[in-house]
């Protein structure tokens, strides 16, 4: 727990300058990205058509999203780090009394779930890898659905679920690009 309360620190000390923290944690994954992607083995970057190229971008983008709520939910579970308040988990049908879980569920199922998935893209991947981005995408679907539902529409929710359809539709409409790789 030493780590967290170390992330929590540092965390809380840039809140007043979130956008930095976002900037600086764009530019770190932006680079770790480019690493692993161009020095993989797989298929060459120039052979992606333009569809994938945003395929995985929103793929990219997902994952740094989970990663980047995640830590924060997990590092300060009140939800302050975030703008958060923890009155809005009153409203759910299951009694929470903080951010903890739903940090864990993110951290994990989205943001590691999703760079997973955009590095099985890139590299060539395996053939489960369009049926695990579909499922992915469909699970986040749903737990937008349920915030809305429960938690009322919010614009980041809502940018969050044209995000994921434009996803599914790249998913969908790309499916022999992804089978060939």
């Amino acid at each position: 727990m030493a780590g967290l309360s170390g992330l929590s620190y540092v965390l809380s000390n840039y809140q007043s300058d979130a956008y930095s923290v976002m900037m600086g944690a764009g530019f770190t994954l932006a680079t770790l990205s480019y690493v692993l992607l161009f020095y993989s083995s797989g298929t060459s970057p120039r052979r992606r058509t333009t569809s994938m190229m945003l395929l995985l971008c929103v793929e990219g983008f997902s994952s740094f999203s989970g990663l980047y709520g995640g830590i924060a939910l997990i590092a300060d579970p009140s939800g302050a780090l975030l703008g958060l308040h923890p009155s809005i988990l009153s409203s759910l049908p299951f009694s929470i009394h903080n951010f903890f879980l739903p940090g864990l569920w993110i951290f994990f199922v989205y943001g590691i779930g999703f760079a997973l998935v955009t590095y099985l893209l890139w590299s060539g991947g395996k053939p489960y890898v369009w049926s695990l981005s579909l499922v992915l995408c469909f699970v986040w679907l749903g737990w937008l659905t349920f915030e809305v539902i429960f938690l009322g529409p919010d614009p980041l929710s809502e940018a969050y679920y044209v995000l994921q359809i434009a996803a599914l539709f790249l998913l969908l409409t790309g499916r022999r690009e992804v089978a060939q790789l």
